[in-house]
C-alpha cells in the first residue's frame, strides 16, 4: 500500500492510503491557529472567514471599525481541532447595518492573536 503525503502551504498535509475507491482517506488536522481573509471581500451583504484551529482551544473572531470599537461579535466559545468557518451578514451587535467602510476581523486565542482587513459596501 501507497501512502501519499501532501502539504497545502505548511499549514496542512493530506495522507492517502491507497489507491481504490472505498479505501481509507484521512485528512490531518491544521498544524497551527491561522485566520483566512473573509470572502468576498469586499463584501456587500455577507462574508464567510475560515479559521483553523490545531487544538481544543476558546475562540474570539470579531470585527471592529478603524477606530478600534467593536461593532460585533462573531463566534466565542470552545472550538475543537479542525477547519472551521463563521459568517457576518454586515450587521453591528445591535442588529443595524454596519456602515460601509473598512473593518479589522480579529481571532484571539491564549497566546495567538491575528486580524485581517475587509471591506464592507454598501448593500
Amino acid at each position: 500500500m501507497r501512502v501519499l503525503l501532501i502539504s497545502l502551504r505548511a499549514r496542512y498535509s493530506l495522507a492517502v492510503a491507497g489507491a481504490a475507491r472505498g479505501q481509507a482517506v484521512e485528512q490531518a488536522l491544521p498544524t497551527r491557529f491561522a485566520l483566512s481573509p473573509g470572502q468576498p471581500n469586499p463584501f456587500g451583504r455577507s462574508m464567510l472567514i475560515r479559521f483553523d484551529v490545531p487544538r481544543r482551544a476558546q475562540i474570539r473572531i470579531e470585527a471592529f471599525d478603524v477606530l478600534g470599537r467593536r461593532v460585533r461579535t462573531l463566534t466565542e466559545g470552545e472550538f475543537a481541532p479542525g477547519s472551521h468557518t463563521v459568517s457576518w451578514d454586515g450587521a453591528a451587535e445591535d442588529g443595524a447595518p454596519a456602515r460601509p467602510g473598512v473593518y479589522m476581523v480579529r481571532m484571539t486565542t491564549a497566546g495567538f492573536t491575528t486580524q485581517h482587513r475587509v471591506v464592507r459596501l454598501a448593500r
